[in-house]
């Protein structure tokens, strides 16, 4: 199954450094996705050590259409019988238990057509020096100029279980600068997407021929299995 897991952050988590003690990250993707199997649908806790804190929480979800398959109560469900034509789908979510600056309520809307086909992944990466990086988005990059003018590229990045704070938007908008700025690829031709957390810093690389639907992300962690600290760069 697919993950969805694209920000819709409060404001105190737009703090770069130190992180804030405690919000709510629930993602939705901007744009559309394939419907084709079930989604799952993620909300994560982000900016405290405490995981004691973490646990009494109550996720409460609704959708607008299609059903809620498993996971009601958790930060996990799973979404199917999403029909067979492309439809928006609103999601919201009211969590109880946390403390005030937490945040109760979040929604967004999520575009599913159900006929459309993603692409396997092109690359991925991780764990390397910014040399060898930069040598896969070389090849991400003439493969993306290569192909129709309306092709679009998706940078997933993921944070690692030992991250620095806010790493997988940091590696992320650094892909995104070298693309940018290096090979001149248009910004409106590259959808950047953190992922959440993976056992280890990963960046997944996709190309689809148009803007029709785009992948999901896949994280493997959750937000209390990780450890974050320091500054990304130092």
């Amino acid at each position: 199954m697919s993950g969805v897991l694209v920000s819709v952050r409060s404001p105190q988590a737009q703090k770069m450094d130190p992180p804030p003690a405690i919000s709510l990250e629930f993602r939705c993707p901007t744009y559309p996705v394939s419907g084709a199997q079930p989604l799952i649908l993620i909300a994560d806790i982000f900016g405290t050590e405490d995981r004691e804190e973490v646990r009494p929480l109550v996720f409460r979800w609704s959708i607008s259409s299609g059903k809620i398959k498993s996971g009601q109560g958790t930060p996990e469900i799973v979404v199917g019988n999403l029909g067979r034509n492309r439809n928006k789908i609103k999601v919201d979510l009211v969590v109880e238990g946390g403390p005030p600056e937490l945040g109760t309520e979040n929604s967004c809307l999520l575009t599913v057509d159900p006929k459309c086909l993603v692409l396997p992944r092109m690359d991925q990466y991780g764990g390397i020096l910014v040399d060898e990086e930069n040598q896969h988005l070389d090849r991400f990059a003439e493969t993306l100029k290569a192909g129709p003018p309306e092709s679009i590229g998706y940078i997933f990045s993921y944070a690692g279980k030992n991250a620095c704070i806010y790493e997988a938007d940091w590696r992320g908008k650094r892909s995104l600068q070298y693309l940018t700025e290096k090979h001149n690829i248009p910004s409106n031709r590259l959808i950047l997407v953190n992922g959440g957390f993976r056992d280890a810093w990963t960046v997944e690389l996709f190309i689809q021929p148009n803007s029709a639907c785009g992948p999901l992300p896949t994280p493997t962690r959750k937000r209390v299995d990780v450890h974050i600290s320091g500054r990304c760069g130092s």
